[in-house]
């Protein structure tokens, strides 16, 4: 056979042409991704824009139609969505998934910006590619005993955030919490109308004033020095002495007209952790990045730093993405050795030798290692996905290796030659070998054709399966023939021969298997019978099960979103929060925790003072107390919030599920939608639906969907009597 004759004759160029293999795929292996999901690329960008104090109305009437009206003839858009809250507006666009996502972002800016002059002047708008980037893979709580908030902050911005910031595989970091410092000027309306000064010439003057200029240079000691200068006030004192006018040669200073201090900017949202409040540090991934990399590098450089801080800091991870990717990396590498030493166990048994078994056995670590060489060539990293196609691929390889080895084996023993029995046994199987291999990686080839949420994680399975079998395909034919006619031995015919154990139990078997099969044969009626009731018992069975897009898992961590009614202060919702926090902190499997009220995590989208986010780790499952399950504790936060907070809406959803609903723009994991004209008539059907599905049994965290805005106080003027 051509594929024998050809491994024999190259024997030494096979061999080199597998250990370059071997070495490049052991050097890619370190330099491949690491995430717990393939590398999502969503054909969706989301634009954020806001305005001050605006109302729903005038939102959606202002900003959010001129800017669906703006985005709608961009090439490739399919679908156009907005959601109009308080104050802000959140258009999501999705694009047609065969052009660069990228470009998408190009046209839409160049869209926005031609559709600006309709926005109210001041409206802040921007877009962002949609992806898992755009949430924290890691979050980290500082804390330094005996300073402010505010110094606790600008430690953390100017001290800790830079030497995260140039780490490899981290696009940026975001420091959250403590309140900046602020000069607030506090004008005296009454004496600025003394003196006939407007008010806003005072804040003309000191933003002229607070500047730093280049006028020119001058040359001295050999020297070419550059003059600047600066009138930005850095102390109430200097900003109360800048000239606001002059009269008659007589100035007239800010601190006539206005009191100035220190202070702090208004309070717009809570940041907490542990009970407290607390500053944060949030590290986001790029595209790409290694995560488990990401956190041992940044962990090191922390750790390191906080001997720098003054006595008693702490930098503590509260949200660690890194623990989750390398466990399910860790349980799936596990999962591969424990079925690659089973196959070789099943080998030995039923053939006997040592030789022949380890023939077949190397085969596996082979065809994996040289494995994540061509999956670093496409594209892709170590993932749930990958890592599962390599699990299911680990059978397939060593079955390849078995059909070539055992027949290998028979030739053998019937006594010939090594090179002869190779050219055999080769000839015997390789086009049957060949068919069922191409056959089934054909399966799997429509699987790198479908697109969305289903795709970017199926493409990762059938880009990697292909790989594994392709390679197990070439090792058949030309690595494990030259191996076999290298390493096994037979013994010479005549010699005692032990039947290995494997054989034996086959014998036990077919003694019995061959009395059922004849007796089936002959009472075919039987046959259809029983067939037909397995069949009916299947489809009766397959009715009950479940569905879902990802398995059910215990991520350990876990996302609870809160809402407090309409118009609720900033003042109120802390109050609500601490309560939460107090829940979180009585529960034993709860490590830790860090929340957001009136911001939201990924920093982009926005948020309401009457809105926050808590992201808490929970301890390892063989450490729990009762060893409870996630969906346990899930059920216990539920009643306990509940009972005590009745008046708060809330979700708790394992972080990974929330970050796949998010990307794939699906709040919830079921979602339904009312259409119509009348908004009475849609709330009243929507009441209807959430009662109807509440009842469902395994529902929970249901919402009926409706969104009132805040509270407004209208102001009517009377033209006449304020024009007196």
């Amino acid at each position: 056979m051509k594929f024998a004759d050809f491994a024999m004759q190259h024997a030494r160029g096979i061999l080199v042409t597998l250990l370059v293999l071997v070495v490049l795929g052991l050097v890619s292996v370190g330099s491949l991704p690491m995430s717990i999901y393939p590398r999502v690329a969503f054909a969706r960008v989301v634009i954020v824009a806001g305005n001050g104090e605006m109302t729903p109305a005038q939102v959606q009437q202002n900003i959010t139609r001129p800017i669906e009206q703006a985005v709608s003839t961009v090439i490739g858009v399919q679908l156009v969505q907005g959601n109009t809250a308080q104050d802000a507006a959140q258009v999501s666009i999705t694009f047609d998934p065969k052009i660069d996502v990228n470009l998408d972002l190009q046209r839409v800016n160049a869209a926005l910006t031609q559709g600006s002059a309709a926005l109210p002047p001041g409206t802040n708008v921007s877009a962002q590619i949609v992806n898992p980037n755009i949430f924290p893979v890691l979050g980290y709580v500082v804390k330094i005993p005996g300073r402010s908030m505010t110094q606790t902050r600008d430690i953390s911005e100017y001290q800790l955030r830079p030497l995260l910031t140039g780490l490899p595989g981290i696009a940026q970091v975001r420091t959250i919490g403590g309140r900046l410092k602020e000069y607030w000027v506090s004008a005296d309306p009454r004496q600025a109308a003394a003196l006939e000064i407007p008010l806003d010439s005072i804040a003309n003057a000191i933003a002229a004033n607070n500047q730093v200029t280049a006028i020119g240079h001058f040359n001295a000691f050999d020297q070419r020095p550059i003059v600047l200068v600066s009138g930005a006030p850095r102390s109430p004192e200097d900003i109360a002495a800048i000239v606001v006018d002059n009269r008659h040669g007589t100035p007239i200073t800010v601190g006539q007209l206005a009191s100035v201090h220190e202070a702090l900017q208004p309070q717009t949202s809570i940041v907490s952790a542990h009970g407290g409040d607390a500053v944060l540090l949030n590290v986001y991934a790029q595209p790409g990045g290694n995560i488990v990399r990401i956190y041992d590098e940044a962990n090191a450089v922390l750790q390191h730093e906080v001997r720098a801080l003054p006595p008693g800091a702490s930098i503590e991870p509260y949200w660690n993405q890194a623990t989750l990717v390398g466990d399910a990396v860790k349980n799936l590498r596990d999962a591969i050795i424990v079925g690659a030493l089973l196959a070789v166990a099943v080998i030995w048994l039923f053939l006997g030798s040592i030789r022949s078994t380890l023939v077949a056995a190397t085969v596996i670590p082979l065809v994996i290692v040289i494995a994540f060489f061509f999956m670093r060539l496409a594209g892709q990293g170590l993932n749930l996905m990958t890592l599962g196609a390599l699990a299911i691929g680990v059978g397939l390889v060593i079955v390849d290796a078995i059909f070539v080895v055992e027949n290998i084996w028979r030739h053998l023993q019937a006594g010939e030659g090594r090179v002869a029995a190779v050219r055999s046994a080769m000839g015997d199987i390789a086009a049957p070998m060949i068919g069922s291999t191409v056959t089934t990686i054909v399966v799997f080839v429509p699987m790198a054709l479908l697109s969305g949420v289903t795709g970017a994680f199926f493409v990762a399975l059938s880009v990697t399966l292909t790989i594994a079998l392709a390679l197990s395909l070439l090792f058949a034919l030309y690595v494990t023939p030259l191996l076999s006619a290298y390493f096994i031995r037979v013994r010479e015919p005549g010699a005692a021969q032990r039947t290995p154990a494997g054989q034996r139990v086959m014998a036990w078997l077919l003694a019995r298997y061959e009395p059922a099969l004849r007796w089936m044969l002959h009472h075919r009626g039987a046959a259809y019978g029983m067939t037909a009731a397995v069949v009916l018992v299947t489809v009766l069975l397959a009715r009950g099960l479940g569905a879902d897009f990802m398995p059910a898992m215990d991520e350990g961590a876990f996302e609870l979103n809160f809402t407090m009614p309409p118009g609720t202060s900033l003042e109120e919702t802390g109050h609500a929060l601490k309560q939460l926090e107090n829940i979180l902190g009585k529960n034993p499997n709860i490590t830790s925790y860090g929340a957001l009220t009136g911001l939201d995590p990924s920093g982009f989208f926005p948020a309401s003072e009457s809105s926050g986010n808590v992201r808490a780790t929970l301890l390892e499952r063989d450490r729990r107390q009762g060893k409870e399950g996630a969906d346990e504790i899930f059920d216990d936060l539920r009643a306990q919030i509940t009972a005590r907070l009745p008046i708060v809406r809330f979700t708790i959803t394992q972080i990974l599920q929330d970050l796949l609903n998010d990307l794939s723009n699906a709040p919830a994991t079921i979602e339904i939608k009312v259409f119509g004209n009348d908004q009475d008539e849609l709330m009243r059907i929507a009441r209807q639906v959430d009662q109807r599905i509440s009842r469902v049994p395994g529902v929970v965290d249901d919402f009926d969907g409706i969104v009132y805005s805040n509270p407004n106080t209208l102001v009517r003027l009377r033209p006449y009597a304020g024009s007196r």
